[in-house]
Order: C-alpha cells, then structure tokens, then sequence
C-alpha cells in the first residue's frame, strides 16, 4: 500500500493529573509494514489541520503547555498578593484542575471534526499503544444507588447517565474529570468531579456496618447536594404522619412592630417556612421523615392572616402589625385568648420588651374538697391583682412550658420558679371539671405544703406513710404471706407482695416488671390469696396472652390451690356458669377479653391483672380499649419490658394501673415522650421518672442475685392455635390407629419401634407441623415459636440465651424468623464443622458480641461446650431423656457461670408432650429407665397407658 499520512491530535490520559504535557500533535504515517508518528508543533496546527474552524484552535490552544503556564502564574502571583494562608499550591492545583476542566467542557461543542487519538495501555497485552478515540459532547449526570451485603455491609453504587441511560461508573476508567469507555471520552462537571474526588477521599468503607454514619456523612451529603440517590430500603428512617400542633412565635421588630410566624410542632419536632411534602432530619442520632400536613399548616397561615385587615397584604409567611396595631381595643388580648382555647401554642411571650410586665403577683388559692379512690378533688383561683385567671387557660400555658400569659390590660404577668416549681406539674396534670380539678394522691403528696396538714393526712394517710418508709428502708416484714400459699417467697418476692399491698390500700394499682424467671406470677398470686383473704367474696381476673392460660391455671394450682381457677372461654352462660361454681379466678386470653368485653365490663372485680402488658401500649388498639374498660378495685399489670420501643409505651400501661396519673395521651406524648425519645431531655426523664416510679417496681437478676438458686427450671405451658391443633389430631388420629392395629397383629412388644416413631412425629407436630412433609410450605403458625420470639424479644432484650431442639429442622425454621426480627444469632448443629462451632462459641462468649441467642441441636451440643454468656436455655422438644436434658442446661450452668441460670422446657398443653410428663409423675418410681431413655420409657408402657399416650 501507499504510504498514508494523518494529522492527529494525541490525549495521553495519565498527563493530565500532572497538568501539562498530555496534548501531542503527530502526523500518523502508515505504510504496508509499520505505523510510524511523526511530532509537530502547535504553531502549525492551523497549517496541518486547515478544516479546523477559528473555535475549535482556541480551545486546543487553551490546553496547550504555555497557555496552562500563563493561567497558573496569573494565579500564583494573585495568591500572593492577597497572602492567602492556605497552602499555595494545593490551591493552584485546584484551580489548575478546575481551568482544565472548564477548558475540556468548552471545546466539546468544536471538536466534532478534530481527529483525536489516544496513549493508553492495551488491557491484554499490558504494553503502550495510540488508536483513534473521540471526545463526545454529551451532558453527563451522577445517580447513586445504596447496597448491603451481609458480609461486606453499606457500600455506595454510581451510575453515570447519558441521554438518560443509566451506566455504571465502574464499567469506565476515570481520570479526574474524564471517564471513558470504548474509545471515547466524556467530561464531567466541575462539581460532578468534585464529588467523586470527596468520595474516594471520604473512604466510605469506613462506614460499611456504621448505617447511621453512612447515613449521615454519605448518603444526606449527596442528597443535599441535589443527586438523585436510591436508599433502597437500608436504612430505618421513623416516619412522622401525625397532625401538627399549632404554634405561633411572637417577636418585636425594629421597636415598633410585631411579629408573628406560624410554625408548627410534629411530635416534638417543630416545622416552619414554606410548605413541602416532606422534611427529614436528624434528632439524637436518629433519622425522621416529617410528612407535613399542608392543609393543617394552611389553615393556621390562614386564620392568622384572616386576624388583621393589614395581613392580608402580607405574603410572605409571616405577618407584623404595629404596637399601636395591636393594644387597640386589646386587639392582642383577644387574639391571645382566642388561640388558647383552639389550642395554638404562642411562643416568645416573656421575650418582648415593649409590653410591659404586670405588677402584680399571681395569688393562688386551694380549696381541699375530697380524696377517694387515690384522687383528690379540689378547687384552685389564681390571681393576678383584680384579673382571675381561667383554669383550663393556665393549664394550657404551663402545659406548653410559658412562664408568662398575657393580661386584659395588655400587660404580661409573670409566673416565677417558685410557682410553677408548686403548681406547674400538678396543674400539668389536672383533669379540670368546671371549676374543680382532679389529681392523682401520689402528685399531692410530693408537694404537701399547698395543702394543710390536716388534708394532706387524708390524701395519704399518715399511717400509710410511715408503712411506705418502712418498705423502702427496713427488712423487716409489713405483711405476712397467707398461710395457704404454698411456697416460701424469696426475699425480694416478699417486697414484690407486700409492694402491692400496700399500694393497694391507697387504691392505686402497680406494674411489676421483673425480670423474667423473678417470679412474677407468685407474687401475683400471693397478692391475690391476700385480698382474697380479707374479702372471701372478691373474684378476680387474669388477663394474659393466649399461650400463658395454662402457665397460670398451674401456677394457681401449684401456690395457691384455694383459690380456684377457670378457664373463660366466652358467652354469657360461661361467665355466669363461673360466679355460680364458687371458683374465684377467671383466666382470658386478650382475644376472648376484646371480643367479650360488653360481657366482662359489667362486672365489678376484686382484682384485674394483666401478664405481659406491653400488648397494651397503644392507645389506640381495641384490647387497650377493652382493657381499659374494666372495671376492678384492684388493678395489677406485669411486664418484663413495659417500654419496648419509646417512652410512649408506658402511657396505657400506668393508664390502666394508675388512671390519670399521667394527664391525656397527647399531653403525655408532649410532655415526655417526645422531649425523651428525640431530644434525650434528662430533666423530663428525671420529671417522669419521680411521678412513676412508686407504681413501677423492677428488679433484674443482677440486683437480687443473692436471692436466686444457681439454677431453676420451668415449663412453659404452650396452647396450640386451632391449625396446629387441627393438624396435631389429625396425625395423632393416624398414628394411634395404625398402633393399636400393631399391637392386635403382633402385640405390644413388637410394637415398640412403631411407638417411638409416633411419639418422635407428634413431638415434631408440637414443635411446627411444617417439619412434616405434608404440610411442607402450608402458613401453620407454632405457637412455641411465636413463645419463644415473645420471651426473646420482649424478655430477654439484656440477655443472652441457648436454644436447643433434637430437630435440624425446627432451627432452621427458628433461625429464619430470627433474622426476619433482627435478632443476631449463631446456630450449629451435626453438620457444622468442628473449627466453626469453636469459633462460634468463642464469639458468643465475648460480652461485646452482639449474638444474644445460640441455637444448638441437642445431640450436637450437649456435651462439651462452655456457654456461660448465656443465662436463659429454651428446651423446644424435651427429651424425655432427663440426663441428656440436664447435660444441654449444664453448657451454660457450669464452673465459670456467675448469672442465676433458668431453664424452660416448653410444652403444649393437651399433647402427647404433656401425657408424658404426667405419666412420669405416675411412674415415676418403678424404673431409672424411665427417666433416662425414651426406648426404657416405652419398654414400660402397658397397653393401658399408650391408649392414654394417644388418646
């Protein structure tokens, strides 16, 4: 071939960085048997290239050598003449990469026709070559996308989108603000590129498991900067869809005018300026996501504007009048008492300086009328000179923690610390009835100089009181436990019983949330027998989850067998059926109590308790409700975890212990909740901590670690829902079928492997009928996984447990939901290798490690192992093998364990699992084998007792 010549322009990408030198100007030559280049100056670039308009050789030249050197000797002689501190040269780098870029953006629209090649290393043979390349002018934009892996956690995805096609980042290769693919070049924008750089320097990897430090220093950063980025659900945002509360902040402008600006408060975060959908910030470390209301923001910006002909004319959000304005006709007065009683909030009142303080002192007046039912109903006047103030109006004001109110005379009167330290966090909590007011004893009675020491004996009696101190300081007993509780209450159990009583002689109810495994229920029970003991005639309830009635029908039987129990299972004769039979306890799961509830609140009970009471945190649900609705002298609620998620957790328990002891719900939420959940507010902690703690009695295992055996063992009593108790007899209706027709062919002992076989099939059916094959996939829930997920979750949130099963299967089932709650786990079974159950035990033991549950077959992991982090062990399928159960319990109740160690076998009631133990009791003494192995069990069965096995 002839020999071929080609004028190009050569980009050589790894120059750039350094500035200068990565523009070349060759001639090609190409002829049959090599390719050379050929270099010529710039100057003769308009000789070499003669197609090349007059825009596309000013941009060229921009990039050349002494048009860079000419830009960066401007600049450095500018940063010394102003004698800029910063460090010169890392600001003539900036500035130099910033001139490049703006110089490579500007000749993209020139350089369609400019033969452009490019000096890169070829991928695959690892050596320098030139090829043609082109730069295409097309406007890029950044994307990002949020992962997670498990194992590698947060990591940050980024697109590049060109003509609104979405490509990764990856897929190119970038220098600075260049990123090519295939040959052809693309130039960011300035900020663009700054942004990358900011990301490579930040080192997001740091942040991979820290999701609230990713959160905060990547994610929100690149949204604030305007990007789009897909969280893609990593990250727990609390979202806020609650009517705002309105407010309104008063300011004085210039000396002469006023200021109001609506603004308005979600769930203690206050929201001001123009309306958007959405807002989202953080508070104490955590992200909310306010969904704001704009027909309720509306209306306040509008009833506001509709107060003064003047405001109309005013659009920009807030609204001033004239001081002359707004004492005329006590234009202010009015609108300050208007928003007061439609509940707007005025803020910055005791800050204006052109309305004068009132003179006079708020002079306060109680009048005690009663206390009964640990309330006291009295009558209160506040004064300032002449002027009485409203009740309900000051209640609103110290509600909304003012200092100060305004006076019909356009004067502020002022409400010093000492007064409100008297009067603000009873009048907080008032229930105000026409000119009366009613407020718990127990808030009386930490402020007893504002009554006279003759009422004060009747808020809480003088007697009382002297109990109380004694309770608190002496070990001494107040009162004895019945004679017909059977049992010796440990020390700290007796202080749980006499807590109550003596609660209950000022009528007030208690929440006693101990530790799981401290022996609530006795307590309870013996707080009962007590009542029961003084009035034969009170018939109490026990409110409690569907899968504790039998746990407390046998507790009552085993402590406290006078006092008789039943089961309610609805109806109107049920119930009457009850009061007929003499028994004295009646025990509802919370589903019977909602549905049944016109029926249960028409009666008038010695004592309500209510297990597991967190199932009543929200207000707003139809069994708090119902619960509510009862009607009891005595009112007991029990919970491991009375606050769970937030302060507000508390509100409807102490609400149906305590009634009004804590104001409305939604004074409630203001008051505490909001200031403690999202602001931290230890002053409110302190507040609120002081008006409940007399009705709040809990005591860790820690703390009464002297008063706890090193071991106990349980069971909990598990009541299968109606499809498991529906599959459960249809495969025990199978099984007991194919047995007996065993045993007529070929007679009991030939029958034996047939009967372990049974056994071992119900024993899966108790665990989940999903271990069996035909009811693989079907949504049959397990009621000893949803005990277990309970206790966990709610129970055991400072605790770490062991969970063993002698099915593969049912913790596997059982891992699955405790990844679904967010619980970290370990599991091993006979298929992990030895090396990693070492290196599991090891983690689990750490107090650092954040598994807090073990999950271990029972053949694989009851000899051996040393897991004394662990405190609690969950037996999910008891072997009737005790020796082997014993040796499971013992991996953590061994030498090294410094925690009181409680074990639950976990039994379903009216189950072959139960026939079990009851024909142990029975047999209990005619064979070690009968204890130690199920085929020695099944040896000694008769024919009579496998027909009570399964029947």
């Amino acid at each position: 071939m002839a020999t071929e010549k080609r004028n190009v322009l050569l980009f050589i990408p790894k120059y750039l960085p350094q500035g200068f030198d990565f523009i070349s100007y060759l001639t090609v030559v190409k002829t049959a048997s090599y390719v050379d280049f050929e270099s010529f100056k710039l100057e003769e670039l308009r000789k070499k290239m003669p197609s090349l308009d007059d825009d596309a050789i000013r941009t060229i030249k921009q990039l050349s050598n002494p048009a860079i050197y000419k830009y960066v000797d401007d600049k450095a002689r500018e940063y010394k003449k102003i004698q800029s501190g910063k460090d010169i040269e890392i600001l003539l780098q900036k500035n130099k990469n910033r001139y490049l870029n703006e110089s490579f953006l500007a000749g993209l629209a020139h350089w369609q026709q400019v033969p452009w090649y490019h000096q890169i290393k070829d991928p695959s043979t690892n050596k320098t070559v030139k090829s043609p390349c082109r730069f295409v002018h097309e406007k890029l934009q950044l994307k990002f996308k949020v992962d997670y892996a498990e194992a590698l956690g947060l990591d940050l995805t980024t697109y590049i989108v060109i003509k609104g096609e979405s490509y990764f980042l990856s897929d190119f290769t970038r220098t600075l603000f260049l990123v090519e693919h295939k040959h052809q070049y693309f130039v960011l924008q300035p900020a663009d590129y700054a942004v990358l750089d900011w990301l490579e320097e930040l080192n997001i990897s740091q942040y991979a498991f820290r999701p609230k430090d990713f959160l905060f220093r990547v994610v929100r950063k690149l949204e604030e900067k305007g990007y789009v980025l897909d969280r893609n659900h990593c990250f727990a945002v609390q979202e806020i869809k609650s009517k705002p509360e309105p407010m309104v902040l008063v300011n004085e402008i210039g000396n002469k005018f006023l200021q109001f600006v609506p603004c308005w408060n979600y769930e203690g975060i206050t929201v001001e300026g123009p309306w958007a959908p959405q807002i989202e910030l953080q508070r104490q470390e955590e992200m909310y996501l306010v969904h704001r209301d704009k027909e309720a923001e509306q209306s306040l910006t509008q009833s506001i504007q509709a107060r003064h002909p003047s405001f109309k004319q005013q659009y920009n959000g807030n609204f001033f009048i004239h001081f002359d304005e707004a004492k005329k006709s006590n234009w202010f007065f009015n609108l300050y008492q208007d928003w007061l009683q439609q509940g707007v909030q005025l803020l910055g009142l005791d800050l204006l300086d052109h309305f004068r303080y009132s003179s006079n002192k708020a002079e306060t007046d109680l009048h005690w009328i009663k206390s009964e039912g640990g309330v006291t109903t009295f009558t209160m006047e506040v004064k300032f000179g002449k002027e009485k103030i409203k009740i309900k109006e000051l209640q609103k004001v110290v509600q909304a923690n003012q200092k100060s109110l305004l006076l019909m005379d356009n004067t502020i009167g002022i409400l010093p610390e000492e007064w409100l330290r008297a009067y603000a966090l009873i009048l907080k909590h008032a229930k105000i009835k026409g000119a009366t007011l009613e407020v718990s004893n127990w808030l009386l009675q930490s402020n007893q100089q504002i009554f006279g020491k003759e009422d004060n004996a009747q808020i809480l009696p003088e007697e009382w009181q002297v109990k109380w101190q004694q309770w608190q300081n002496v070990a001494a007993q107040i009162y004895p436990v019945p004679t017909t509780i059977q049992a010796t209450l440990r020390p700290y159990q007796q202080k749980g019983f006499e807590w109550m009583a003596l609660l209950s002689e000022i009528k007030s109810g208690a929440c006693l949330a101990d530790d799981m495994g401290l022996g609530k229920t006795l307590q309870t029970i013996s707080f009962l027998s007590w009542l029961h003991q003084a009035d034969s005639d009170l018939r109490f309830m026990i409110v409690c989850p569907s899968s504790l009635i039998y746990n407390w029908k046998n507790e009552f039987e085993k402590f406290a067998p006078h006092l008789a129990t039943r089961i309610f299972k609805g109806g109107v004769q049920d119930l009457a059926a009850f009061f007929t039979s003499g028994d004295q306890v009646l025990i509802a799961g919370y589903g019977i109590v909602r549905s049944q509830i016109e029926l249960l609140a028409n009666t008038i009970w010695g004592g309500v308790v209510v297990d597991e009471s967190h199932n009543i945190k929200n207000p707003a649900a139809q069994i708090t409700k119902a619960i509510h609705s009862l009607t009891a002298h005595h009112r007991i609620a029990l919970s491991g975890t009375p606050v769970m998620n937030n302060t507000f957790d508390l509100y409807a328990q102490l609400e149906f212990v305590v009634p009004g002891l804590l104001g409305t719900a939604e004074f409630f939420r203001k008051e505490y909740a909001h200031p403690i959940d999202k602001d931290g507010d230890k002053e409110k902690i302190k507040i609120l901590s002081k008006i409940t703690a007399p009705f709040i009695l809990r005591r860790t295992k820690k703390q009464v670690a002297t008063d706890l055996p090193e071991k106990t063992e349980s069971i909990i009593w598990c009541e299968m829902e109606d499809r498991q108790r529906a599959a459960y007899e249809e495969i025990r209706s199978s099984i007991r079928n194919s047995i007996f027709l065993n045993i007529k062919n070929e007679g009991l002992a030939k029958s034996k492997i047939g009967i372990l076989a049974g056994i071992t099939k119900l024993k899966q059916v108790c665990c989940s009928p999903v271990l069996l094959n035909e009811y693989t996939g079907q949504p049959i829930q397990s009621i000893k996984m949803n005990v277990l997920l309970d206790e966990l979750q709610t129970q055991l949130t400072d605790s770490k447990a062991l969970v063993f099963s002698q099915f593969k299967g049912m913790l596997h089932l059982i891992a699955h939901e405790l990844k679904h709650a967010g619980i970290p786990y370990y599991h091993f079974d006979g298929d992990t290798a030895i090396e990693d159950r070492r290196d599991m035990v090891s983690a689990f033991q750490q107090e650092e490690d954040d598994a807090k549950v073990f999950l271990i077959s029972l053949k694989a992991g009851n000899t051996g192992l040393n897991l004394t982090a662990a405190d609690y062990v969950f037996l999910m399928d008891p072997w009737w093998n005790s020796a082997v159960e014993n040796q499971a319990i013992d991996r953590t109740h061994r030498i090294g364990q410094t925690k009181q160690v409680f074990a639950y076998k976990m039994i379903c009631k009216n189950t072959i699992e139960e026939r079990i133990i009851q024909l142990q009791k029975r047999k209990g003494d005619i064979s070690e084998e009968l204890v130690h192995a199920e085929d020695g069990f099944v040896k000694n069965l008769s024919e009579e007792d496998v027909e009570y096995l399964f029947s």
